[in-house]
């Protein structure tokens, strides 16, 4: 008989594609927080020290895990017309602050989680070959239906146990193949509830990065 897959090699490393993922939508957060209510004066003040922290962390981190240096080449570029825009006044303040605010609570940061849940998650539930792909799927599915509005954000929060915004607790709560088996029961059950097409959905999360970019620079 084979073994489990866990009795047989350590428990695998974050994987890149989790670490980018988030790392995606850390500029977005940042700004966000910084901007919102009465931290608009702290940011106004900080403002170069905040959008050099925030790029060259982002930048770092990225590079550390292990994306190509296009992507990353691709999102610092995007990361500083951003900056160049709120600098010299296309994007002001409260334009700014909105969109972080709204990215957040959009379905853009939705997507990142979910895709970093089935990179990292998905190779430690212990699945034969039909499961895997079903279990991928599905994944595809969800992301279809909140990035279409077809699920609420909420919902997916609620899945993934980020309705406040902490991830952190993740490696608790999927600790074990069944957990994790349990959580992709769900995400089948929501997309056969809400009748999403059982066809591939790949979202090409840089270019929609650099679309957000494009949407608050052009919209301001």
């Amino acid at each position: 008989m084979t073994e489990p897959m866990s009795a047989l090699e350590d428990p695998p490393k974050k994987s890149a594609a989790f670490k980018w993922l988030i790392g995606c939508s850390i500029a977005l957060v940042v700004v966000g927080v910084l901007c919102a209510g009465g931290a608009w004066y702290a940011f106004s003040h900080l403002a170069d020290f905040v959008w050099e922290a925030t790029i060259e962390g982002t930048v770092a981190m990225l590079e550390e895990v292990g994306l190509p240096e296009e992507d990353v080449a691709s999102i610092q570029s995007d990361l500083e017309r951003l900056r160049a825009a709120y600098e010299d006044g296309r994007v002001d303040l409260q334009s700014l602050g909105e969109f972080a605010s709204t990215t957040m609570q959009g379905p853009f940061l939705q997507v990142v989680l979910l895709r970093a849940f089935g990179n990292e998650y998905l190779p430690r539930a212990e699945l034969d070959p039909e499961a895997l792909a079903r279990a991928e799927r599905d994944l595809q599915r969800l992301e279809r239906g909140v990035w279409e509005g077809v699920v609420s954000t909420h919902r997916v929060q609620t899945l993934l146990g980020t309705s406040d915004g902490n991830a952190n607790e993740w490696e608790e709560r999927w600790a074990e193949p069944a957990e994790i088996r349990a959580t992709l029961d769900e995400v089948s059950a929501i997309v056969n509830e809400k009748a999403i097409a059982d066809e591939p959905f790949e979202l090409d999360m840089i270019a929609e990065f650099r679309q957000l970019i494009d949407d608050v620079i052009e919209g301001s």
